[in-house]
C-alpha cells in the first residue's frame, strides 16, 4: 500500500509525499523508487493530512492518469509519422500533411511537451494562421479558410492518436472550436453546354478511351484519380455497374502510384455507381477492341520467333 508523508514549507505551506515503491528505468536499466509530490496550502497538520488521504486515493485510484513527458516534436517524429500517418493516410494525404506539419506545426509547438499543450496554444496557433504573410507561395494575402481548417485537422490526428496510445488523458483540439470553412460557389457546365460537349466527342473516333473518360466523369462524378485508376475488371457490364476501387496519385517520393481506396474514407470512399446502357456498351467494345489487338501483337511476337 502506498506510504504518504507531510511535510511543512512555511507560510501554510505543506509538501505531500507519496511513496509508490520502486521500479526499473526502461532507459537506464536501474532501479528507481516511485514518488509523487504535491504542494498545498492547508492551515494546519489536521488538514494537510487530510489533503494527503486525498491525494493518496487519487494516485491510487483507477481514474489516475500520468502523462508521459515527450516533447511534442519527438512524438510526432518518432510515434505518430511512421505508426499512425503513414499507415493510416493515402499517400497523396500524407505528403501534404508533412508538408503543413514541416512548415508551420513543428515550428510553432517545438518547445512544448505533449502534455504542456492547451486549447489556449490551439487557438493562439489557428489565430496566427489568419494574419497576412503565412502563405508560403510567393503569393500575397491570408491562408484561405480551408487551408486553416486543414491544419486543425492535422492537430486533431496528432492528439487523437496521443491519446489513443495514452501519451496524453484528453485531446486538447476537441475543446477548440472547429474554424469556420467559407466555401465558394463552384461553376458546372449547363446543360446545353453538357450536350455540346457530347456531340463534339461523337467526331473523336480516333481516341475512344479519352470518350468514354469524358462521358464517365460527366456522368458519374468521379474524381481524376478515380477515372485513371480505372481498368476492365471495374465494370459489370450486365448490372450496368462501375466499382470505384482504387486511384492513381502522384507524389514526390513515390511517383505515380495505383494504391486501393481505403473503405471508411471520408472525402473519397470505395462506391458503386450505374451507368447507362449506352456507355457500357462503349466500354464493352473498347474492351474486345483492346483483347483482340493483345492477341494480334502476341501472335505477331511468335511468329518472329519462328525458325
Amino acid at each position: 500500500m502506498a506510504k504518504g508523508h507531510v511535510r511543512p514549507r512555511g507560510n501554510n505551506k505543506w509538501q505531500l509525499e507519496i511513496d509508490l515503491g520502486s521500479y526499473v528505468d526502461p532507459k537506464t536499466g536501474k532501479k528507481k523508487r516511485n514518488r509523487k509530490y504535491k504542494t498545498i496550502i492547508a492551515k494546519g497538520q489536521r488538514q494537510a493530512e487530510r489533503e494527503l488521504a486525498k491525494f493518496v486515493a487519487e494516485v491510487t485510484g483507477d481514474g489516475y492518469f500520468e502523462p508521459e513527458k515527450i516533447n511534442f516534436v519527438d512524438f510526432v517524429q518518432n510515434e505518430w509519422i511512421p505508426k499512425c500517418a503513414k499507415k493510416r493516410l493515402a499517400p497523396t494525404t500524407f505528403e501534404n500533411y508533412m508538408e503543413c506539419v514541416r512548415n508551420r506545426i513543428l515550428p510553432a509547438f517545438q518547445y512544448l511537451r505533449m502534455d504542456q499543450i492547451k486549447p489556449k496554444h490551439i487557438i493562439d496557433f489557428l489565430d496566427n494562421l489568419e494574419e497576412n504573410g503565412m502563405r508560403m507561395d510567393g503569393k500575397g494575402g491570408k491562408l484561405s479558410s480551408s487551408r486553416i481548417y486543414y491544419h486543425y485537422r492535422i492537430l486533431n490526428n496528432i492528439f487523437n492518436f496521443a491519446q489513443e496510445i495514452q501519451i496524453i488523458k484528453e485531446n486538447p483540439v476537441k475543446m477548440v472550436k472547429k474554424p469556420k470553412v467559407e466555401y465558394k460557389e463552384t461553376e458546372v457546365y449547363t446543360d446545353e453546354e453538357v450536350a455540346h460537349l457530347l456531340e463534339c466527342l461523337e467526331s473523336e473516333t480516333q481516341v475512344p478511351h479519352w470518350q468514354i473518360i469524358i462521358k464517365l466523369a460527366i456522368i458519374t462524378g468521379m474524381r481524376r484519380s478515380e477515372l485513371c485508376g480505372l481498368e476492365f475488371k471495374h465494370f459489370d457490364y450486365e448490372n450496368r455497374i462501375v466499382h470505384v476501387r482504387q486511384a492513381l496519385t502522384y507524389t514526390k517520393e513515390n511517383g505515380y502510384e495505383i494504391h486501393e481506396i481505403r473503405k471508411g474514407n471520408r472525402t473519397a470512399r470505395q462506391r458503386e455507381i450505374h451507368i447507362p446502357l449506352s456507355l457500357a456498351a462503349e466500354i464493352k467494345k473498347l474492351e474486345l477492341q483492346r483483347k483482340k489487338r493483345a492477341i494480334s501483337i502476341i501472335k505477331t511476337s511468335l511468329d518472329g520467333w519462328k525458325i
